[in-house]
């Protein structure tokens, strides 16, 4: 039982060594922390954060100024005041046919796709 007891540990060990990767950078910068070396790597995010943040920043201003500078007004087209349009009438909104029906001297698709296959398995 002992030894049955080990390989299944073992099994074990064996699969998550091979399928968690563990990263162990944390060491090391936990070392540099100790020493009092600087992160030069944070500082460069922290300035790259910053330059964005500006950047929005300055960004939706110009869109705010943008908005606040154009006005929206109803105007006269060609002399004429604008007037509102009237409701659309039900009838206009009844379905229409999408397509004719075929003509008694014309095949429908049905039939000539029919007719298309039979000629196909003669030939």
């Amino acid at each position: 039982p002992w030894f049955v007891l080990a390989s299944c540990g073992l099994f074990l060990g064996d699969v998550f060594i091979r399928r968690v990767a563990i990263n162990f950078d944390f060491v090391g910068k936990a070392i540099d922390r100790i020493r009092g070396k600087e992160d030069t790597r944070s500082a460069q995010v922290t300035a790259r954060l910053d330059a964005l943040r500006k950047n929005k920043e300055s960004l939706d201003d110009s869109m705010e100024r943008r908005r606040a500078s154009v006005r929206f007004e109803p105007s006269e087209i060609e002399g004429t005041p604008m007037e509102p349009v009237a409701p659309m009438k039900q009838s206009s909104l009844e379905a229409k046919p999408f397509a004719e029906t075929p003509k008694a001297d014309e095949k429908s698709y049905t039939e000539r796709l029919l007719e298309a296959k039979r000629k196909a398995k003669k030939d």
